[in-house]
Formats: C-alpha cells, structure tokens, sequence
C-alpha cells in the first residue's frame, strides 16, 4: 500500500529560468526534511528516492523488505545505491522537436524536446540501461538510500546525511573508540548495494531539452 502526501508548500526555483526543472535543490531539501521529521518517528526505515527512480532486488531477494532484513543482519545503516541516467528508446518516443536557443540554456544554440506519447509511461520508454548491474564505470551525484531513520538524524537528498556518528564531537568520537577527524569519511555502517547479488535502481529520468544542446556537434 502506497500513501502519497501532496507537497504544498512553494516551489523554490535555485536554477536558471531557462530551463525545464525549474524547482528542485532547495525545494527537494525541505520537502525530505519535513518527510523525516513527521514520519521518522513512526518508521524503521525511510528510502529517498525519485518517482523516476525504480529499485529492483536482484539475485536471491524478491522484494524491498527482503533488503533491509539484510541490512540489519549485518549490521548497516544506510545501503546506497548509484544512479546513472537511462536512455529512451527511439522507437517508443515521438518524432524529436527542435527548440528556439533561449530554450537550451547558456551554453548551446541548438537543443531538441523529447516526448513521451500518452500510450505509453516513463519507465517504459526509459528503461535502456546504458551501464548493466554491477559495479558502475560511470556514475551521476545522484546517489539515493535506503537509511535507517533513528541512526540518520537528518538526510539532503543525495549529498549528505546527520548520523549519530557524525554528531558526535572530538572528546565522544575518541572515547567511542574511534580516529577523530575534522572530515568524516564514510560512515562504517553504510555501502553501496551489490547490484550483481542484491539489488540496483533503474534511473528513468527524461532528458531534459537543455541537456540535448549541442547535439549537432
């Protein structure tokens, strides 16, 4: 069973005006802020992630709770899990439309819109996975995770967490009885999901027109 809570707050645009994500650093912050805040007390664990973003349990799990029974037979707190973007597939998209260059951004003269026909879904059309299961060559900052919402005291999308771990101060981090830092590495009780043997996600993000420019060249 799935819940979808409305976010009704204001959109907060940090990007140019020039393109067609105009909402979505800042706006993404609060909106998982508010998400931890009102639903982490009553959750044992919390995943962030996009509705363009799938996970798919690979090898012997079958399904998402199946994971984090492994992840807290071993101890983890946080599984990662990489993104890189997938392409449409050619056929299932409608013929490209060339866009005037105020709409490609600062950086190209020539930029294409890629549409999506009504008969068929997102996932769908972008489900051509340029890298296969496994550790990835090439990776976009957009990691997401499946995190444990009592040990992660406040999550920013893909680029940083608060954990107990990270709280702690010189005097409490050496009495723990670890190396103290003035930068926190990688927390212990977090990793990369094995896409081989556990699971991966599926990126079907659409091709925004500004990332198309250029393509004459």
């Amino acid at each position: 069973k799935v819940t979808r809570v409305p976010w009704n707050a204001k959109i907060c645009n940090n990007r140019p005006n020039n393109v067609d994500s105009p909402g979505e650093r800042s706006s993404q912050y609060a909106a998982e802020a508010s998400c931890k805040l009102r639903f982490g007390s009553h959750a044992e664990w919390i995943g962030a992630f996009d509705i363009d973003e799938y996970l798919v349990p690979m090898g012997k799990y079958k399904s998402v709770p199946e994971l984090l029974d492994m992840m807290e037979d071993q101890g983890l707190n946080m599984l990662n899990f990489a993104s890189y973007r997938a392409w449409p597939r050619r056929i299932l998209i409608d013929k490209p439309k060339l866009l005037p260059p105020e709409k490609c951004g600062r950086w190209a003269k020539n930029c294409f819109d890629l549409t999506v026909p009504s008969n068929r879904t997102i996932l769908q059309t972008y489900n051509c996975d340029r890298q296969p299961p496994g550790e990835k060559q090439k990776t976009m900052p957009a990691e997401k995770q499946l995190y444990n919402s009592d040990y992660v005291k406040l999550h920013f999308v893909h680029y940083s967490e608060v954990t107990e771990l990270t709280q702690l101060n010189k005097t409490a981090m050496i009495e723990s009885g670890r190396k103290w830092t003035y930068r926190i590495g990688t927390d212990p009780t977090s990793r990369f999901v094995d896409e081989i043997n556990e699971g991966t996600m599926m990126h079907a993000k659409a091709v925004a027109y500004q990332d198309t420019g250029k393509w004459d060249e």
